[in-house]
């Protein structure tokens, strides 16, 4: 039997010997050569788009996201959706993990945003900022830096996720040291400044 799309009433019209042989060869070729579909239907459209690739092989392979389909586009959706939201769990754990002290990373981090500005990343540690809009009000953010007051600070929560990832791979590998808000200032003060 020649390799070609059936529909379902040549299917019907095949006798259960003609039908089970077909099927057997196609999932026996599907298997040689590492394809894997659930149906019968799947499996001779991939195995004849194959049969055709395979002919012309000069032909361009893949596509670019702009050419995804919709349900390729739902996903890669999905998946900035479940970035983000890794990336606020992720920052409201690690400014939970720091509390009022500061992680400093063994090695730093360098980092270049889309605009060109370039980050060293030693110290991470929690920073008030005034509010833009009431200069009363203050923030908390989580700010990353060579230095923890340097010019060159960025907000941890502009960080890319593989960023994030990078800081995570430090802290969990052992690269990275947690110190005590009571620790930091311990080293910036002599002991006879604290009495009564």
């Amino acid at each position: 039997m020649e390799l070609k799309k059936h529909t379902p009433e040549e299917f019907e019209l095949m006798s259960d010997e003609e039908y089970e042989n077909y099927e057997t060869r196609l999932f026996d070729i599907a298997n040689d050569i590492g394809l894997q579909r659930n149906s019968l239907e799947e499996l001779e459209t991939a195995l004849l788009n194959i049969k055709e690739l395979a002919k012309n092989k000069k032909k361009r392979c893949g596509h670019m996201y702009w050419q995804c389909s919709k349900e390729e586009t739902k996903c890669m959706s999905n998946i900035l959706s479940a970035a983000e939201k890794f990336r606020k769990t992720f920052i409201k754990e690690i400014a939970e993990f720091i509390g009022e002290g500061m992680l400093i990373l063994s090695r730093a981090i360098k980092y270049k945003d889309i605009y060109g500005g370039s980050y060293v990343i030693k110290n991470i540690y929690k920073e008030r900022c005034y509010d833009l809009y009431d200069e009363c009000e203050y923030t908390e953010v989580i700010s990353c830096a060579e230095n923890p007051g340097d010019e060159e600070t960025i907000e941890m929560h502009l960080l890319p996720v593989d960023v994030l990832m990078k800081i995570y791979l430090k802290i969990v590998n052992g690269d990275a040291l947690l110190v005590s808000d009571e620790e930091l200032i311990a080293c910036n003060i002599n002991s006879e400044e604290i009495k009564l």
